[in-house]
């Protein structure tokens, strides 16, 4: 058996071909960090909902504002699944901003996943 004459060229293409899939995988990792991260950012909104509303903040302060402000649009789409259980007259349990934690961790693991699994080369 005789081997094929040896081409530079064959190297060249192969390097380059596995420095494009590095770059591509490089770019999807900082995509699925990305949804990571603006994930756990909603993550952490919603869990200081859940304690301001639980320890009874004083909904008028300015930061209970700008926390109940931001996180309303995410609350409300469970807003009426559950009834939230008061505790004191300032203070609730706030069921629906905890499946709404629950629901947007799975939901960011199922897009990251999806992601990888669309443009990865070894899913």
């Amino acid at each position: 058996m005789t081997q094929p004459p040896y081409r530079p060229e064959d190297d060249r293409s192969g390097q380059e071909r596995r420095s494009a899939i590095a770059q591509r995988n490089a770019a999807l990792a900082r995509t699925i960090s990305i949804i990571y991260y603006l994930a756990g950012a909603l993550e952490i909104l919603l869990l200081l909902r859940f304690i301001l509303r639980i320890a009874g903040a004083n909904p008028d302060n300015a930061f209970a504002r700008v926390i109940y402000g931001l996180s309303n649009i995410f609350v409300a789409p469970f807003a009426n699944l559950f009834q939230t259980p008061v505790l004191d007259p300032d203070q609730a349990f706030d069921i629906n901003a905890l499946i709404a934690l629950v629901v947007y961790a799975l939901l960011a693991w199922l897009v990251a996943r999806l992601v990888w699994i669309i443009w990865s080369d070894n899913p």
